[in-house]
């Protein structure tokens, strides 16, 4: 009979032991959550994302880092000069390489500034443009026409139209 009380002590013995285990298991599982949700509170006021791993080692921070997008200077293809010189730039080919800018998402200041250094330096048109304050693009486009002597494509197309009448 001694066998079978000292079997039954046994048992109740682990019994109580895997209980007092599972209150325990219950306690440090819920002492985790509640660190688990401090941890994501506090990391969302600092703007840190919390990966937690799988492992036990515990929670890994990593800071948010902002996305950084690289892109080179505008810079305008060749030297503006006087109107008409053979090896400067004409005028179309400036203006697409202004309107090429524009498309590549360059700011309008930054291709103004592209324009102003691409002009050769010591003449009048580059001195003038760096003095002037708060220049628009259409301001400049309409300075470059008066540079180059461009016809508006009105006057071209009247003055076409007037020689396309002439007896010659």
């Amino acid at each position: 009979m001694e066998g079978l009380t000292e079997d039954g002590d046994r048992k109740a013995h682990e019994r109580r032991h895997d209980t007092e285990m599972r209150d325990k298991y219950m306690e440090l599982h819920q002492s985790r959550k509640s660190l688990e949700d401090e941890i994501k509170m506090l990391g969302e006021k600092l703007n840190i994302s919390d990966g937690i791993s799988s492992s036990t080692s515990g929670p890994l921070f990593t800071a948010k880092v902002p996305e950084v997008t690289i892109r080179r200077e505008f810079r305008i293809c060749g030297q503006i000069g006087e109107g008409g010189q053979r090896d400067k730039l004409s005028y179309t080919n400036l203006i697409h390489q202004i309107e090429s800018g524009l498309r590549k998402g360059h700011g309008e200041s930054e291709v103004i500034e592209a324009v102003i250094r691409a002009i050769s330096p010591g003449l009048k048109l580059r001195d003038m443009l760096e003095i002037k304050t708060e220049l628009t693009l259409p301001q400049l486009k309409i300075i470059l026409k008066g540079h180059y002597n461009e016809d508006d494509t009105s006057d071209v197309y009247q003055k076409l139209i007037s020689m396309s009448q002439e007896p010659k």
